[in-house]
């Protein structure tokens, strides 16, 4: 988690952005699908499904979906983490800026910018109009332009 790696160690960054990064100790979210398996592969797929959807999944190649069932391994392991009580990390702690950015079509992450915006002064929030879940898809363009703001103000700090 680049949070977690950003706390350990504050000399190796001087900004973070975050795109809907699940912080649920933050915010606790009221309900989470179940895992149908242990399986890796067959959990990437059910959640990509479910995020992107079927449409999307059918579309892509058999090398991407095979891309996407490797990644299973590591999303286990984070929707394990997410599903936590207990907080792995304070983000009270943090000593580099951090942006919160989010889509405007979730709710419940529009209440947890604002919640870590209380958390720590060195975090800033934005939402992204019409960008969902998939700002890097559905609007890459603001959200290149987000970085490039972040990054210049961080710059000529």
């Amino acid at each position: 988690m680049t949070l977690a790696t950003v706390l350990a160690d504050p000399s190796g960054a001087n900004l973070v952005i975050n795109y809907e990064s699940p912080v649920p100790w933050v915010l606790r979210r009221e309900h989470f699908h179940p895992l149908s398996s242990d399986d890796p592969p067959v959990e990437a797929e059910r959640f990509f499904r479910r995020i992107m959807g079927d449409r999307a999944w059918e579309r892509l190649s058999e090398p991407q979906q095979d891309s996407r069932r490797r990644d299973g391994v590591a999303l286990l392991n984070d929707l394990k983490t997410v599903r936590q009580a207990e907080a792995p990390f304070d983000l009270a702690d943090l000593r580099v800026p951090m942006t919160y950015a989010y889509g405007d079509e979730a709710e419940y992450y529009r209440a947890l910018a604002s919640a870590l915006e209380r958390v720590s002064p060195l975090i800033s929030t934005r939402e992204l109009k019409l960008a969902g879940h998939a700002a890097h898809l559905k609007n890459a363009e603001q959200l290149a332009a987000l970085i490039d703001e972040r990054w210049a103000a961080c710059a000529s700090a």
